[in-house]
């Protein structure tokens, strides 16, 4: 990590999140939903399946917007 601050790096912490993990919207218009994580993309979204109102919707979000439960 000082390599990388030296070299005008940033680096940054950021969430692992894997396929089937249960995740919880934490900023955003669908703060506060549950979901379940059901594809990670290699850009940093993650599709997310919330299950709200007895309909089950896919949404791609960024990672920074979720967190794990």
């Amino acid at each position: 990590i000082k390599l990388m601050i030296e070299g005008g790096y940033m680096p940054e912490a950021i969430d692992y999140f894997v396929k089937g993990e249960t995740v919880e919207v934490k900023s955003g218009p669908l703060k506060g939903l549950i979901g379940e994580v059901i594809r990670v993309d290699n850009n940093d979204r993650l599709v997310v399946r919330v299950d709200a109102i007895q309909h089950s919707i896919s949404v791609q979000i960024d990672r920074g917007y979720l967190k794990s439960v």
